[in-house]
């Protein structure tokens, strides 16, 4: 969204953090998408959130977001048994 509404010069400014910084913002966003597995009450949730990270590792994450969402639809509605 930044680079579509100010170009280039949005990796100039991201050029001037440290790795250190980016990683550490990455850990936390990692930490965070970690603890959605807490909201997990049952087995098709599970299969659910496991289907998106096994779909995001090999694919990417719209996939897996947009392919996601049509299985929980279809196990919500008891189409589909898990």
């Amino acid at each position: 969204m930044l680079a579509l509404v100010f170009g280039e010069s949005v990796v100039s400014v991201l050029r001037l953090l440290p790795f250190s910084v980016l990683g550490v913002l990455l850990a936390f966003a990692g930490i965070q998408l970690a603890l959605v597995i807490q909201d997990v009450h049952d087995r098709k949730e599970l299969f659910v959130a496991l289907l998106m990270v096994g779909l995001a590792l090999v694919f990417n994450l719209g996939v897996a977001f947009f392919l996601g969402i049509a299985v929980a639809y279809v196990v919500k509605n008891e189409r589909m048994n898990v």
